[in-house]
């Protein structure tokens, strides 16, 4: 059973100590309507909010991927793959 009094100190004191600043940002920005649908209907997301979010969460893990792609053959591994995959001794 949920206590609503409880609840409701905990939300007064979030937002009383300005806790949620911290955590989130509130920013205006200008967006067309058209892209905003087809965001919506793409990233099914239940709110604008949750799609934006979802939408930047999902273009930061593209831009870290293709950094990841990037360091192809730049790095020398001194353990071959059969050693990593096969090799730990604590694994029996």
């Amino acid at each position: 059973m949920l206590n609503v009094e409880l609840l409701h100190n905990l939300l007064y004191h979030f937002y009383d100590t300005n806790l949620w600043r911290q955590v989130m940002s509130r920013i205006t920005i200008t967006i067309p309507n058209e892209l905003i649908d087809e965001l919506l209907e793409v990233v099914e997301a239940k709110s604008r909010t949750q799609a934006v979010i979802n939408a930047i969460k999902n273009e930061i893990l593209q831009k870290k991927k293709e950094n990841i792609k990037k360091l192809a053959g730049k790095i020398d591994f001194i353990i071959e793959a059969e050693d990593l995959r096969h090799g730990d001794k604590r694994l029996g």
